[in-house]
């Protein structure tokens, strides 16, 4: 496989429905995580035997597994307590679902889903507050 056509398979092909599907689910499975404490990478096998839209998408669950990962350490980050972190990550879903302009991961010239889905959950949780985005002393 050349460059460009390895580097197009990263890239979402069906668009902004298929980017909030897998957004969703990003902040589906970090709930999950953060709920039982269960691993990522076992949170997202599991999410996935249940909700598996593309059975040909080989890179889902790696690209889920980053972008799930990303947001349970932004959102421990932000606070240790179990109840908060749930608290904290409701709102940014919230803030994520109420934004006006989210990346999307056209064919060409954008950015990967991996990219469009961190700078998404990125801007969320850097505008969730909620009393809790400082970690407990």
């Amino acid at each position: 496989m050349d460059t460009n056509a390895w580097s197009e398979a990263f890239r979402l092909d069906v668009g902004a429905a298929a980017q909030d599907w897998f957004e969703t689910s990003v902040f589906r499975i970090a709930d999950m995580v953060l709920t039982t404490g269960e691993r990522v990478d076992l949170a997202v096998s599991r999410y996935l035997a249940d909700h598996r839209r593309d059975r040909f998408d080989d890179y889902l669950s790696p690209d889920l597994i980053i972008c799930v990962a990303e947001l349970v350490q932004g959102v421990q980050e932000a606070t240790d307590d179990r109840t908060a972190a749930r608290r904290f990550l409701r709102q940014a879903h919230g803030l994520w679902r109420g934004a006006r302009s989210r990346h999307s991961s056209p064919i060409s010239n954008g950015p990967t889903r991996i990219q469009a889905c961190i700078g998404n959950i990125r801007n969320a949780l850097r505008h969730s507050d909620v009393g809790i985005n400082q970690k407990d002393e």
